[in-house]
């Protein structure tokens, strides 16, 4: 755990010209330690899930509230640097959470992005899917002079889904010298 000083050193790092870069959880973590921004689709509680149920029914049902692996479609900016080397706008992302993170409001701020119907292969419940759709993958947030990426997925999944552990390098590489337009959110 980081505490108060840890979250202001990091901050000043940033501030003065560092790339912080985050996955999932964390994207919370750093906009709740003042590092960077990110917004997040808030989970609404179900109405449903408020009636009395057996309690042998928790398992499955919470597990049904649960995206634990399927395959979407996300729309690339291919001019953006995030996504060097990538030829094909139309990306597949593995996805494993319900991190659903608005687009950024600038107009250089959502390099890769999931359609009004990105589902592939898969299952996601259907609440969790209308949350989804038109949401952002990737988030860059203004720190100073330095960056924060973010992103809702684990870009090297389990090392078995190589097809997006190359924005995770573009992101080490080319982070830095990211427009500051780019992280307008």
């Amino acid at each position: 755990m980081i505490n108060d000083n840890g979250k202001d050193k990091l901050k000043a790092w940033t501030q003065n010209g560092g790339v912080v870069i985050g996955f999932e959880t964390a994207l919370t973590w750093l906009s709740n330690a003042g590092v960077g921004k990110f917004d997040t689709k808030k989970d609404e509680p179900s109405k449903d899930l408020a009636k009395a149920k057996p309690y042998a029914d928790i398992q499955e049902t919470n597990g049904a509230q649960q995206t634990s692996g399927a395959i979407f479609q996300a729309d690339a900016d291919l001019t953006n640097p995030l996504l060097f080397g990538y030829w094909d706008s139309k990306i597949p992302v593995f996805k494993s959470n319900n991190i659903f993170l608005e687009k950024g409001k600038g107009a250089y701020s959502n390099p890769l992005v999931y359609g009004s119907n990105p589902l592939m292969s898969g299952y996601i419940q259907k609440s969790n899917y209308d949350k989804m759709k038109n949401t952002s993958v990737i988030g860059v947030s203004n720190v100073g002079r330095g960056k924060v990426i973010g992103f809702t997925e684990g870009m090297t999944f389990r090392a078995f889904w190589y097809g997006t552990a190359k924005m995770l390098m573009n992101a080490v590489y080319y982070g830095g010298n990211l427009n500051n337009e780019v992280g307008s959110r």
